[in-house]
């Protein structure tokens, strides 16, 4: 009885040393990529809102003069995309370059008397952010980050509309400031190279009443990183 068991427990205590003898080297190889240089790229959507009072008091509506107006306000939805370079300092602690843009949305300028097409134009905003990186990653690989810092911000409206005498008139101004900015992120590891994160951003308000009009700008993006 004794000679026949002792293989099977020697055989499981071989096991159990071999699976110790593993762990130092996870950790060590964990550790390796708890600093360091990562970028990112991710997808997803991001949000316009226009507030009706600045459509009625930019650019454009001056331009056109009282006969053009929009009169309510509008909020769009638009693809994003963000490239992100990080370089963590400790297992806690980093910082980040972020550029994120939004696909540009359509906007028509209708005469109030008569409802015709008055101008077209285009709105697109983007933001480059610096920021530091408060990180907590769990044993089981699951990543939680935020993040706070500032963002320099541009709104672009890019129009066109005809004059009575028919004259095109186009022109695209860009408006550009400087915001605070901060996001939240949740992510997991898969391996010491690959991190996947869902990430939400608050870039502020951007652009002017008197210029393009001003809108916000959020977005919340499906990100891979690669850590080197």
């Amino acid at each position: 009885m004794n000679s026949c068991c002792a293989p099977r427990r020697g055989a499981a205590a071989l096991g159990i040393l071999l699976a110790l003898a593993t762990v130092p080297a996870v950790a060590r190889q964990q550790q390796a990529h708890d600093s360091g240089l990562y970028i990112g790229f991710g997808l997803g959507a991001g949000n316009y809102s226009l507030k009706a009072t600045d459509l009625r008091t930019n650019e454009v509506a001056r331009t056109l003069g009282a006969a053009g107006v929009m009169s309510t306000d509008v909020k769009k939805t638009a693809a994003a995309s963000k490239l992100s370079i990080g370089y963590n300092f400790n297992r806690h602690f980093g910082t980040e370059l972020t550029s994120t843009g939004l696909d540009s949305i359509d906007l028509e300028y209708r005469d109030r008397n008569s409802g015709l097409l008055a101008a077209k134009a285009k709105y697109s905003v983007g933001a480059l952010a610096l920021a530091g990186v408060g990180r907590y990653e769990f044993d089981n690989g699951f990543v939680l980050m935020s993040k706070a810092g500032i963002a320099y911000t541009g709104a672009t409206l890019d129009y066109a509309l005809a004059r009575p005498n028919s004259t095109l008139v186009t022109a695209d101004p860009n408006v550009t400031k400087t915001n605070f900015y901060w996001g939240a992120s949740v992510g997991y590891r898969f391996n010491p190279r690959w991190v996947a994160t869902l990430d939400y951003d608050d870039f502020g308000s951007l652009g002017n009443a008197n210029t393009t009009g001003r809108s916000t700008m959020r977005t919340l993006t499906a990100n891979a990183q690669y850590w080197f």
